[in-house]
């Protein structure tokens, strides 16, 4: 049974708020384990109004309210809406990822966003790298390309730039460095010598996309 009987629960947010802050699951501020959590979820796009819960999954304090969602809030897509309610209960079934969640919006923040010329890179490597597949004559690389263009369309688009970062690092993760991405992907070419110098070129782009995009990782 849920507990709503002591404020100290809502210190969780100033915890995580702090510069020497913790990450979720954060320390109690009740009980002192380390079982506290925290969920944002903002009504609309680009609005300042949303539900916040903090609870406990060792003593089970928690509490609901309404407020103003922090700026780099980024609502979680695999929490439905429809399912949350006053008491945590549908928040406690999926802590795990709601944790994780916290932890790469916290680094976001942390790191703000990237710097302009940050982006640039990005955009001229990912250019780049798509120039060196397209040339390839060997096998399907179509999908490869539309990873590509995908980088590209994100880093032009108006979205907000916590949201491009999000797209930039997720893309990279599963698509790039994950299992069949571009990691994985050889320049092939019968003469020994340019299959290397392609190759170290292609290697070279994708090491500068990594220098930017392993701090957020």
């Amino acid at each position: 049974m849920w507990r709503d009987d002591d404020d100290r629960i809502m210190d969780i947010l100033d915890i995580i708020e702090t510069e020497n802050k913790e990450i979720v699951p954060a320390v109690c501020p009740i009980c002192g384990e380390r079982e506290g959590h925290l969920y944002f979820h903002r009504f609309k796009e680009g609005h300042e109004a949303g539900g916040m819960w903090m609870w406990c999954s060792a003593c089970h304090h928690s509490t609901h309210a309404r407020g103003k969602v922090p700026e780099w809030w980024i609502n979680l897509g695999e929490i439905s809406f429809e399912k949350l309610a006053a008491l945590p209960d549908y928040l406690e079934k999926n802590k795990n990822r709601i944790d994780q969640w916290v932890n790469k919006l916290d680094k976001i923040k942390t790191y703000k966003i990237l710097k302009d010329e940050e982006m640039l890179q990005l955009r001229a490597s990912y250019i780049e790298i798509g120039k060196l597949v397209q040339e390839y004559g060997y096998g399907e690389y179509s999908d490869i390309l539309k990873i590509l263009m995908g980088q590209v369309n994100c880093i032009d688009s108006n979205e907000n730039e916590g949201e491009k970062l999000q797209y930039l690092i997720d893309s990279y993760t599963r698509r790039i460095q994950g299992k069949g991405g571009l990691i994985d992907f050889v320049r092939y070419n019968k003469n020994s010598e340019v299959y290397n110098t392609l190759n170290e070129k292609l290697g070279g782009e994708l090491e500068k996309v990594w220098g930017i995009l392993k701090g957020y990782l």
